[in-house]
């Protein structure tokens, strides 16, 4: 007998079809100061956050 049994296979998500257009989420959590630090750092490459984080990692250039 299984130590398992009653328990159904957990099955992975579908992997996404036709959103590679569409924006997606990323989150993190950090405590108020460091929200700050970070918000301060960005602000130097761009107002936009999700500009300036991409701006910061090397993702895109600047305009």
């Amino acid at each position: 007998m299984t130590q398992n049994k009653g328990i159904e296979e957990i099955r992975q998500p579908l992997k996404e079809q036709g959103t590679e257009s569409l924006p997606s989420a990323v989150t993190f959590f950090l405590h108020a100061q460091q929200r700050r630090a970070l918000l301060k750092a960005l602000s130097v490459y761009s107002t936009d956050r999700s500009q300036a984080i991409l701006i910061a990692l090397g993702v895109v250039e600047t305009k």
